[in-house]
């Protein structure tokens, strides 16, 4: 059994294909494991995802405060790498962004974010666009910004659009299977092709101009996670102990079948 994780080079190309049970922290991990070798028993190690205890969270921290005078904000969390979307982000907003209340704050760092400031530099933007750096504890600003944009359809993003939902920020995000099968466009989020620009302009500039919208994404988003969402520790406690049976076992059932 390896409970592994992403860039384990050496146990990925020599240690897997000796094992017949690998479990995975993530499904980004599973789907290349799952891609690139022919593992008997293979599977992701379950979470304990208690998003609803995230709904009644205080607020701590309020942006509108430490960057006046901006009075509608909206938040871009990634890597700031090469292959990072933030450009998508800032040209989506780049428009609204000359209005002096509107604001975009980018969480995250990476060898792009010097581009990335000259981007908003020569639009002309640079006085609106704050790169806060990595934060470690998100939940303060999701809970204090008007808006999170997502243009990533990784595991990681859908990962922090659950959160966000929890917290209570309206969405407006690219569109993928899972989002699909979670949130209702236009209802509990606000979706996106994600490689139309315009589109995320469009969406953003709803929200910017729909107090009762903004209202509405947050409260049907929060009911979705209190009926989808809510675990309960004991049972989780449960799912993992099995997966890691399954995993010690599966050899046996190896030499069961081949009796």
């Amino acid at each position: 059994m390896i409970n592994t994780t992403v860039g384990a080079n050496f146990l990925t190309r020599f240690t897997i294909p000796k094992v017949d049970s690998v479990r995975t922290s993530t499904r980004s991990v599973y789907d290349v494991l799952a891609k690139q070798f022919e593992i008997s028993d293979l599977a992701v190690l379950p979470k304990f995802n208690n998003y609803e205890s995230l709904i009644n969270i205080p607020a701590t921290l309020e942006l509108r405060e430490k960057y006046k005078p901006l009075v509608f904000i909206m938040l871009y969390i990634g890597k700031l790498t090469y292959d990072s979307a933030i450009n998508k982000v800032i040209d989506a907003g780049r428009f609204g962004l000359r209005n002096p209340h509107i604001g975009l704050i980018v969480i995250g760092d990476g060898a792009y974010k010097k581009e990335a400031q000259r981007r908003v530099e020569i639009f002309g933007i640079k006085e609106q666009v704050i790169f806060e750096g990595a934060i470690k504890d998100i939940v303060p600003y999701l809970k204090s910004a008007n808006v999170l944009v997502v243009p990533e359809t990784t595991a990681e993003s859908d990962e922090l659009v659950l959160q966000a939902a929890a917290v209570g920020i309206p969405l407006v995000m690219s569109r993928n299977a899972f989002r699909e099968d979670v949130f209702v466009d236009g209802e509990s989020a606000l979706f996106c092709n994600s490689s139309n620009v315009d589109e995320f302009s469009l969406k953003l500039n709803m929200l910017m101009n729909d107090t009762i919208l903004r209202k509405h994404l947050v409260e049907a988003a929060q009911e979705m996670i209190v009926h989808k969402f809510h675990d309960d520790p004991s049972l989780y406690r449960t799912a993992y102990r099995t997966s890691i049976e399954q995993a010690f076992f599966a050899e046996d059932k190896k030499e069961d079948k081949t009796d």
